[in-house]
């Protein structure tokens, strides 16, 4: 998200808790946190104000209770400290094992074609010959790594 969104959400939570003071390092800590999390079309900002609503403490929640409201898991953690390291956010990727990747998700697999052979990207079309070359080869690398092994 923007610099401007994660002053927004901070805002927020502050005005949430008129009472609460705040140092300056820890409000740097919470707009780290806040600019690494993911904007998601204003649903990280919908999160936010359900976790206010839902609280009756009269105090300002812990960057962790702020974090997994917005969907975030404990296990993409280290993905979180990724992006706020590099200044960029988490976004959603089904790929991965936590749900989340720095920067850009992952390229997903094109599906096939009706026939059932896999769809190539334009420009990577292969002849039969070709393809029948490029099996020729890699069975000729498989058999070498098994002389490899097997020597060793």
């Amino acid at each position: 998200m923007t610099s401007e969104q994660a002053f927004g959400l901070w805002q927020l939570l502050l005005s949430a808790y008129p009472t609460q003071v705040v140092l300056a390092p820890t409000q740097a800590l919470y707009l780290d946190h806040l600019r690494a999390l993911p904007w998601r079309d204003g649903r990280t900002e919908s999160a936010i104000r359900g976790l206010i609503a839902a609280r009756a403490e009269p105090h300002l929640p812990s960057i962790g209770l702020v974090v997994g409201a917005t969907g975030v898991a404990p296990e993409a953690a280290h993905l979180l400290v990724e992006a706020m390291r590099t200044g960029q956010e988490l976004v959603p990727d089904l790929a991965s094992r936590t749900g989340w990747a720095v920067g850009q998700a992952a390229t997903p697999i094109p599906p096939p074609a009706p026939d059932g052979t896999p769809m190539l990207e334009t420009g990577w079309d292969l002849t039969e010959e070709e393809r029948r070359a490029n099996l020729r080869r890699l069975g000729g690398l498989v058999r070498e790594l098994r002389n490899r092994e097997a020597a060793s």
